[in-house]
């Protein structure tokens, strides 16, 4: 059996499965190619190359496959006649080791098992995430299908290969060290991410997330029960913001194209039919400033939502208000929740005692320094500074009013933001007159 990203021969078709996932860490659904015999013909995943194998070139290879420990028997009965005493002899030396334990693995193919086990660390955090991607699975059900993935497969199985190579090979634990760490690692695959802390951290040290930032949005003295005695402490009114220059630096380098983006945006501007905020003069007036430089635009969208019992007597006392952006770059894309990021979330009713000010500082400080700062980007021709300008707010009615500093109540008699119509004409009126839109002009007169 050949391998088709470094053209090395392989004497059966299990070698070479364990070849592509310890030397090149391709996965289940990574596409293979067969380059068996010159057939050249490509598979969308192992499973189908497996089967093609085994109809088109079984009569040129030994296939050895195993599943199970009990399947460990009727390898031996298919390897070779010598390979399989010398497996038996308790005299086995390091030759025979290689050939019949690791399956006959090609002289020249060096396993790093630092790489192995970065990739065990890899699968099981890419594992993990896929669960706590599930919308419906909680965090204590994660934890119980790692539980038993460990319990009843890679701890078992793990367990007998390590007590069969200790009976059959001398010394195994002091000659093979490395070896042994592996399976030791492969017992409990999940052990780097099976709590909070430790996903978290894994998380960051592979650079896949950073720490939010916590703001303290007001702090007061309260009488708090102390171990039944009356004392006095902190009370904190907190709300979270996200690192938004890590995010956008992580989704423009991993998740979006910057070059196609680019090139849509001068695409667009170069099209008399209008299809995209960029073409609009909204757009073209906030990018004046920002000449010979990469200037991308971003919505930012706000609402309420509620948590736990949202029909219950108590349901407006946990309203969480949260803030997302999104990028109008590609019109399929636009309204996709994969492409809507959260930026910050806060309670509600500590953005209606204390207001906007306190609560979308940090917020609006990172904002800025997206414009004025932007966030470097590592691409193909190197490092390319971009900078995001905040295009249009979203939102409905109420959560505009909010963030906008309107009023919030709509039995005001001018509570629309467009106009100066009254609450009373609005209730029989179906036009609007550009007579009586709102203005900057008669915004400045309102107010003064």
């Amino acid at each position: 059996m050949i391998c088709f990203c470094c053209k090395k021969a392989f004497c059966d078709l299990y070698t070479l499965i364990r070849h592509f996932k310890l030397v090149h860490g391709l996965n289940t659904n990574n596409k293979i190619i067969c380059s068996e015999d010159k057939c050249s013909q490509s598979f969308p995943n192992l499973s189908s190359f497996k089967r093609h194998v085994q109809k088109k070139h079984v009569d040129n290879n030994e296939i050895v496959l195993a599943s199970t420990s009990s399947d460990i028997s009727s390898i031996l009965e298919k390897t070779d006649s010598n390979e399989s005493r010398a497996f038996h002899d308790t005299r086995v030396n390091k030759i025979s080791f290689e050939n019949s334990i690791l399956l006959e693995t090609n002289k020249n193919d060096n396993v790093d098992i630092s790489e192995c086990l970065r990739n065990i660390k890899n699968s099981a955090l890419n594992f993990t995430l896929s669960f706590h991607n599930t919308n419906n699975l909680t965090k204590k059900d994660v934890r119980t299908i790692q539980d038993n993935v460990t319990e009843l497969i890679t701890d078992s199985t793990m367990e007998l290969i390590q007590l069969l190579l200790i009976q059959r090979i001398p010394d195994f634990k002091k000659k093979y060290l490395d070896i042994n760490e592996l399976l030791n690692k492969l017992k409990n695959p999940f052990e780097l991410c099976k709590t909070d802390f430790k996903l978290n951290s894994l998380l960051k040290q592979c650079e896949f997330s950073e720490d939010n930032l916590k703001v303290i949005i007001n702090t007061e003295i309260v009488p708090i029960n102390k171990k039944g005695e009356l004392a006095y402490g902190e009370k904190h009114n907190t709300g979270v913001v996200l690192p938004l220059s890590f995010q956008f630096k992580q989704i423009f380098e991993k998740i979006y194209n910057l070059d196609k983006c680019v090139y849509f945006a001068k695409v667009n501007a170069s099209n008399n039919t209008i299809g995209c905020f960029t073409q609009g003069k909204l757009w073209l007036e906030k990018i004046k400033t920002f000449k010979d430089k990469i200037v991308l635009p971003y919505f930012l969208y706000l609402d309420d939502f509620e948590i736990n019992n949202p029909l219950g007597s108590h349901a407006t006392s946990h309203s969480m208000t949260a803030i997302y952006y999104s990028f109008p770059l590609f019109k399929k894309s636009n309204s996709k929740l994969n492409d809507i990021f959260l930026a910050g979330i806060f309670k509600a009713s500590d953005v209606k005692t204390f207001g906007n000010n306190k609560c979308l500082e940090d917020l609006i400080n990172e904002l800025n320094g997206l414009q004025r700062e932007g966030v470097t980007l590592s691409t193909k021709s190197g490092n390319v500074t971009v900078y995001f300008v905040l295009g249009l707010v979203l939102g409905d009615n109420l959560g505009l009013n909010s963030i906008l500093g309107f009023t919030t109540s709509f039995n005001a008699n001018y509570f629309c933001r467009f106009c100066k119509m009254h609450k009373n004409t609005c209730h029989y009126s179906n036009t609007c007159h550009d007579s009586i839109l709102r203005n900057e002009q008669n915004y400045i007169n309102d107010i003064q």
